[in-house]
């Protein structure tokens, strides 16, 4: 079974996929490699060494201008409240540039095991080294250390451990146990929810003008007393005395009440209440409309 730098590693690259990442770890386990190192590099984005990077990145890229320009990026200024802050370690994560400088920190870790005749799965940050042994397994994770030590980056102790096949381990979203294999399905994303359609609405039938007088006439019947009970208009025309009879509370002096107002005279004086004409403005301002007619 060959292996080299350039089947090992699955993430971000054209062409390569995480399903096939799964099945080449199906296949080395049914080449016979049972024990598994599954690691996990503790916050590998922020902890790259750009100095380091860019040594790496010199083998490859020839143009000084060219790195120069990476260089300006990897080190962009951010201004914050306390001034200018420059990053001297890290990779942004977001920029179509970080995956590919991710993979290419990685370089030395794929070219050393891969070395030893140890059977490296990567996808990005994430990987397992798949073994025959336990003993051997042990030593794998030894020497990835030591490579991560030498590149400032540390494991994740808390995620990283020795296992086989039998005991099973999670990789990528998918589950080994034994000689099964769950992948679940990729998670539907939600239909967008259908705009609810607007309601269907009528307009109001037009009042005409004797139905706009009676509402009036019956609005201006309820019209309350000072004492508080209401009385109909024609209890106020014929009783005017007995509302000045009632006296207020307070020792305030009180307007004697207007003398009676006849209903015609009251009907002529509305001119255009009768057919209509003007009522919006009367039921809006009724005290400038009808004043002298409605008592206070």
């Amino acid at each position: 079974m060959r292996l080299n730098s350039r089947s090992c590693s699955y993430g971000y690259r054209a062409g390569r996929s995480r399903l096939q990442a799964i099945e080449r770890i199906v296949e080395l386990r049914d080449a016979g490699y049972r024990w598994v190192v599954d690691a996990d590099i503790s916050a590998y984005f922020d902890e790259v060494d750009q100095a380091a990077l860019l040594v790496q990145l010199s083998r490859y890229v020839t143009d000084a201008a060219l790195l120069e320009l990476i260089r300006t990026w990897l080190r962009a200024t951010v201004r914050w409240q306390e001034g200018d802050f420059c990053q001297i370690r890290g990779i942004a994560q977001g920029s179509p540039l970080s995956p590919l400088l991710a993979n290419l920190y990685l370089d030395s870790l794929d070219e050393t095991l891969l070395g030893q005749s140890l059977a490296l799965v990567r996808y990005a940050d994430d990987f397992v080294i798949l073994c025959r042994d336990r003993e051997t397994a042990d030593d794998a994770l030894e020497l990835t250390e030591e490579i991560l030590t030498g590149l400032s980056l540390r494991l994740n102790e808390r995620k990283t451990h020795v296992t086989n096949f039998s005991e099973g381990f999670h990789f990528l979203g998918a589950s080994f146990l034994r000689d099964a294999v769950h992948i679940p399905p990729p998670r539907k994303k939600p239909s967008p929810a259908k705009p609810t359609p607007p309601r269907k609405s009528r307009p109001a039938p037009a009042a005409s003008p004797s139905s706009m007088t009676e509402a009036f006439m019956r609005v201006l019947a309820t019209h309350t007393t000072s004492a508080g009970a209401p009385t109909t208009n024609s209890e106020r025309i014929r009783k005017p005395q007995a509302l000045a009879t009632k006296k207020p509370p307070s020792a305030m002096a009180v307007p004697s009440p207007r003398p009676p107002v006849e209903t015609d005279e009251f009907f002529s004086s509305c001119d255009g209440i009768r057919d209509g004409r003007g009522i919006r403005s009367a039921i809006s301002h009724p005290t400038s409309a009808f004043a002298g007619f409605i008592p206070d």
